[in-house]
């Protein structure tokens, strides 16, 4: 018989297990532990070009992105190449358009709702009266549509904005001829402007399009379209053949300003030192004054489309915040034992388990758009975590006895219940205060007693909303009923 029930428990378990004697079931120890199953690491997916994705932003009038959110004789404003706002009817607000934000995948992971816009992967960040929704175009360049007015429209005006932008996107319609400055971005007329292997570094990106920096913080570059004469300063010279402006500031550091492009256009160097100033301007109007950066086109694939990936992240670990992803791995399918024990031997063997066993409560409790990972928080060993957007639903099965397993001590709101039969505690624990503003729900369910071996663990992190509408008696509920959903499918 004993032979029977192993050889059944061996076809539950996912191909790559093993089911040999040393997994047998001990009279002594019931839990005793299965061999580990280790999965093959997807490889990483490849970003796109990064020349022709700045190819491709350099092209894009910011103002030609808002021409549906405009005001009939409302003009925009604008403040460089790669920003554009335009005011809401009736003066309640403002929209603006940002090309090429850096904005790497995990800024937004597991902080802001994953939608789709007019067939566009999109990023939904809301925060009182502004909502910010970003159009990834690389893993680290965005566009950005930021809506600040009336505290429950924003995110509606701002999705519209963004739906507009991606349908001008794929028609081509969102260049403006002769756009002072728009053949270049500030990084690569920096490029152009400093010796690889000189004084100064090779530039890295600042958080737009229009300023750069070198990577050893001794110069800054910026396009600009607001400068007055006062910025300028009052040191006048020529430099190949143009009018620079200049100015020192603290004790040592150099500005350099000079018309380009046509209008009040402007180039503003900010060094270090006047020798590191000068040498940027001359070679920055020396390009200028050249062709400008050539890169492969990229074909009209500018956009993801849902599915896309847009990081480097393997699967679904790119909803995870990159401090949570050092070993994440995307889900891969494995078999469910009937029997609560086994459950629990295989799901310390593989982590995956505990994603096949609750993938149909999730979808029953919190929608089918979460997707599983395995992946080591806090606790002892490695659990199973859906993810999309700004919620988490976790669950882990343990040898461990439910009473040896104890809340942290920053745990809130302690509370001892029932799950189905099962004795539960849980509470609420902050997630760490470098994260987005969360609150993370756990429970720990006993398989038996609180004291005999076997216990399952389940969290939900949800943002933390509005106190008004009484968040955590909600989210309290969600988690209890997914909780009884598994004790009584599983346990």
């Amino acid at each position: 018989m004993r032979l029977l029930i192993r050889l059944v428990a061996c076809t539950a378990l996912v191909a790559t297990a093993a089911c040999t004697s040393d997994g047998e079931k001990s009279p002594e120890d019931p839990f005793a532990s299965l061999p580990k199953v280790h999965h093959e690491s997807p490889k990483p997916p490849a970003d796109k070009d990064a020349d022709a994705v700045m190819a491709s932003l350099r092209a894009i009038d910011p103002c030609a992105l808002l021409e549906n959110v405009r005001s009939d004789g409302d003009e925009p404003y604008t403040e460089n190449p790669y920003e554009c706002g335009v005011r809401l009817p009736e003066r309640r607000g403002s929209v603006v358009a940002t090309v090429g934000v850096y904005l790497p995948a995990n800024s937004h992971a597991g902080q802001s709702d994953r939608v789709t816009l007019a067939g566009a992967k999109a990023y939904v960040d809301p925060d009182g009266v502004i909502c910010t929704v970003a159009l990834p175009v690389s893993f680290e360049r965005a566009i950005t549509f930021v809506v600040e007015g009336p505290p429950r429209r924003t995110c509606t005006i701002a999705k519209s904005a963004a739906k507009s932008a991606v349908r001008a996107v794929r028609r081509d319609k969102v260049a403006t001829p002769g756009r002072p400055l728009a053949r270049w971005d500030a990084c690569s007329l920096l490029r152009r402007s400093v010796k690889p292997n000189g004084g100064v570094a090779r530039p890295e990106p600042e958080d737009a399009m229009h300023q750069c920096r070198t990577r050893d913080w001794k110069a800054t570059l910026e396009l600009d379209y607001s400068w007055t004469a006062s910025e300028r300063g009052g040191l006048k010279r020529t430099v190949n053949g143009t009018k620079v402006f200049g100015s020192h500031h603290g004790q040592k550091n150099c500005l350099r300003a000079w018309f380009a492009g046509g209008g009040d256009s402007t180039v503003v160097v900010d060094a270090t030192s006047c020798a590191i100033a000068d040498r940027i301007t001359s070679r920055a109007i020396a390009a200028l004054s050249g062709p400008p950066p050539k890169a492969p086109s990229l074909d009209g694939r500018l956009l993801y489309r849902p599915g896309e990936p847009d990081s480097a992240a393997p699967g679904a670990c790119s909803d995870l915040p990159a401090q949570d992803r050092h070993d994440c791995e995307p889900y891969v399918e494995a078999g469910v034992p009937d029997d609560p024990v086994e459950l629990i031997r295989h799901a310390e063997a593989d982590p995956n388990v505990n994603c096949s066993m609750a993938a149909d409560a999730v979808r029953k409790h919190f929608g089918d758009s979460l997707r599983p990972v395995t992946a080591t928080f806090s606790g002892p060993s490695r659990e199973c975590v859906f993810v999309g957007g700004s919620t988490q639903v976790s669950v882990r099965l343990s040898r461990e006895p439910r009473g040896t397993d104890p809340l942290p001590e920053t745990m809130n709101y302690p509370r001892e219940l029932e799950i189905a039969g099962h004795l539960a505690i849980g509470g609420i624990s902050p997630y760490p205060p470098d994260q987005l503003p969360a609150e993370r729900h756990e429970m720990f369910i006993a398989l038996d007693e609180p004291d005999d071996p076997g216990s399952l663990f389940v969290a939900l992190t949800t943002p933390e909303s509005d106190p008004d509408r009484n968040p955590m008696h909600r989210s309290l509920q969600r988690l209890d009923a997914f909780a009884t959903t598994l004790v009584q499918q599983h346990l």
